[in-house]
């Protein structure tokens, strides 16, 4: 009987199978972080950089608007919910901080972001979907 090679990740002390590290383009040999490490690294230092917002932030966040989409009531799917900011306020993808306000699906945050947050575009779906229905 054989036994799977095991390299322990040097972020969470877990030895792991191989197939569940990440090879280096530059050598060719695995990463010393698990992909599990180093997307929960990846993902702490977006949130981080580019929402001003720590993963406990988000938790409390979430926790507090029942862990759904804020707007659809969603439960979040393959994809976390993702930060909703005020565009009036940081027009690009990095915010100050100040004006995160909830966490949305993808679907929702596309749907927003097609209607470039303006309430009276939102206002005006809502009376073409009403003046339709039967």
């Amino acid at each position: 009987m054989t036994t799977a090679v095991k390299i322990q990740c040097t972020r969470c002390r877990v030895p792991k199978p191989t197939s569940q590290f990440g090879v280096r383009s530059d050598t060719g040999h695995s990463n010393s972080w698990c992909i599990e490490c180093t997307a929960d690294y990846q993902y702490r230092l977006l949130l981080l950089k580019r929402y001003k917002m720590t993963p406990e932030e988000y938790d409390a966040k979430l926790r507090a608007q029942g862990g759904v989409c804020a707007i659809c009531g969603g439960l979040p799917g393959h994809r976390r919910l993702v930060v909703d900011h005020d565009h009036s306020c940081c027009p690009g993808r990095v915010t100050c901080g100040e004006c995160n306000r909830g966490l949305i699906c993808y679907e929702c945050n596309m749907a927003l972001g097609k209607m470039h947050d303006s309430i009276e575009v939102v206002r005006a779906a809502l009376a073409y979907l009403e003046s339709y229905d039967a």
